[in-house]
């Protein structure tokens, strides 16, 4: 099971995806190595993201997982926005699974701007 992704490179953009569970981490995280030069860091609960986030020196992009209901959706944007004002964030559930890789790298370009 894969638990990140770590670049190389350390101008990649870099990933921390809010999920839920093991098994969708490590699909997620395989989709996602076609993107190329990116890391991504996995986490599993709220909490696991939060403090994920907080000891990264940059973050460029947040993916809040389809478990998470709109209470969780709503802290976690409020928490990204009041300490890392400049990551964009976004929720897999808004997508469907083929738009999901081709939104993250659109989004990522964006940020590099």
């Amino acid at each position: 099971m894969i638990e990140n992704i770590i670049s190389p490179n350390p101008d990649a953009p870099v990933l921390v995806i809010y999920g839920s569970n093991i098994y969708t981490r490590d699909a997620v995280l395989n989709q996602l190595k076609s993107i190329g030069d990116i890391t991504v860091w996995g986490t599993l609960n709220e909490e696991e993201g939060n403090k994920k986030v907080l000891s990264l020196p940059r973050v460029n992009l947040v993916l809040i997982g389809r478990a998470y209901g709109m209470e969780q959706r709503t802290r976690i944007q409020k928490f990204i926005n009041m300490h890392l004002p400049d990551t964009a964030i976004i929720e897999a559930g808004v997508y469907n699974e083929q738009d999901i890789i081709s939104r993250i790298s659109q989004t990522l370009i964006n940020t590099k701007k």
